[in-house]
């Protein structure tokens, strides 16, 4: 069992990490917004037809742009690639590929984030189970065989990774689109062309902060940066045979009223089903788990093992 300093140790890199990405969201949304406008922007001021054919050189130019980009966003630039490509391009298409090129760096920059969580963590949880069972050999057993068997634990996830990368991809398709509706409707409309940065603003910022394209981004950074957390753990009590764990709600300021009440409760590690017994439980969340040895025993709470994300 992880003593509380080693389970703070790992907090701290797990959402230190996730900090600094959040951070790196931030920015990259920054880019973007001034990327998009300055792209709409022009095209407003050569007064262009929304539906008017493209110019050849003009398509050259966006579909340059589309290239570069790794497979990891693939289906995203063949999309729009394909409108530059086939039937009759407007300029439209040209003005949407390149809206879509700043926002389809940030799907690979997320993408990146995700796979370098996805093996930082395993490895994170796997270090400090085995620095735990030297210092507590008699407390923290791990099989001769635990590297085969936490493989075999952790390969269910890769599935789940699938999940959140068309996740992503969607999440910046629509982004694009919303952005393009208002692109036209400001190409054909005078008052509409008056107020659409505001539009925009909203669109990728928000309102206050919350509920734009980038809080959106976060939010996925949030929780699978915890999916990954507690399945890599759940991995290395399967691996270790642990039967049991607790839940910790880790009381940070977007913690519910729901992962507060489950903080304390014991659950079986083959029981062990995400959204139900095993955080995430809902976007954003941020809860652990913990290795039970005898359920009599006093424990500390989640409380204890706080989560700040301005901490590195």
């Amino acid at each position: 069992m992880l003593s509380k300093k080693q389970q703070r140790r790992l907090i701290r890199s797990t959402y230190g990490t996730s900090a600094q990405f959040i951070r790196s969201i931030k920015r990259m949304y920054r880019n973007a917004d001034r990327q998009i406008k300055g792209e709409i922007s022009a095209f407003l001021a050569d007064e262009v037809n929304w539906s008017a054919p493209a110019q050849k050189d003009d398509i050259q130019d966006a579909m340059d742009e589309l290239r570069g980009f790794d497979d990891s966003v693939a289906p995203l630039v063949a999309f729009y690639a394909s409108s530059l490509v086939l039937g009759h391009p407007k300029q439209s298409d040209v003005l949407t590929a390149r809206v879509a090129v700043p926002m389809i760096r940030v799907g690979q920059s997320l993408h990146t984030m995700m796979k370098r969580n996805g093996t930082k963590i395993p490895k994170d949880v796997s270090k400090i189970s085995k620095a735990q069972q030297v210092a507590t050999p008699s407390l923290h057993h791990i099989p001769y065989n635990y590297d085969v068997m936490l493989q075999k634990s952790v390969s269910h996830t890769v599935t789940q990774r699938e999940g959140i990368d068309d996740r992503i991809n969607q999440h910046i398709h629509q982004t694009v689109t919303r952005i393009c509706n208002v692109c036209q409707e400001a190409s054909q409309d005078t008052d509409a062309k008056k107020n659409y940065t505001k539009v925009i603003d909203r669109i990728l910022n928000g309102k206050n902060g919350s509920g734009g394209s980038e809080a959106q981004a976060e939010t996925i950074m949030r929780t699978q940066t915890c999916r990954e957390l507690n399945n890599s753990t759940i991995a290395d009590f399967s691996a270790r045979g642990v039967e049991q764990y607790r839940f910790l709600s880790l009381e940070a300021i977007n913690s519910c009223q729901d992962c507060t009440e489950l903080d304390g409760n014991v659950y079986n590690v083959e029981d062990a089903q995400e959204g139900v017994n095993l955080p995430p439980m809902h976007p954003n969340c941020q809860c652990w788990i913990e290795e039970v040895q005898d359920t009599t025993d006093d424990y500390l709470n989640g409380a204890d093992l706080p989560i700040n994300e301005d901490s590195d």
